[in-house]
């Protein structure tokens, strides 16, 4: 009788021990996917901003060209004197300025 109870009590430590392994492992493999899950999450936030950031730099590009086509066309003398006339009202050396009593100006 000893010999069946000693058989048995090494086949339960060997099955302690199997499942101490399998508990090891799934915790291992549960970290892992826990792991990855959250990196998954940071990656989407990532691309996320990556593409509003893209999209500010599409935007600021536009109004960088629309900025300079504006400095091209004001920086041409025409432009410069048509904006003194008429914004500034400022006239050519000369030059007598009448102003028609009619229009409000």
């Amino acid at each position: 009788m000893n010999e069946g109870r000693m058989g048995q009590s090494s086949r339960r430590k060997i099955n302690y021990e199997r499942l101490a392994v399998n508990a090891v492992v799934m915790l291992i493999f549960a970290y892992v996917c826990i792991t990855l899950v959250k990196q998954e999450i940071t990656i989407r936030k990532y691309k996320q901003q990556i593409a509003r950031v893209e999209r500010n730099i599409k935007s600021e590009e536009a109004e960088i060209k629309q900025l300079r086509e504006s400095m091209e066309k004001l920086g041409s003398l025409e432009s410069v004197e048509r904006i003194a006339r008429e914004r500034l009202k400022m006239v050519k050396p000369g030059e007598i300025m009448y102003i028609d009593s009619k229009s409000g100006e």
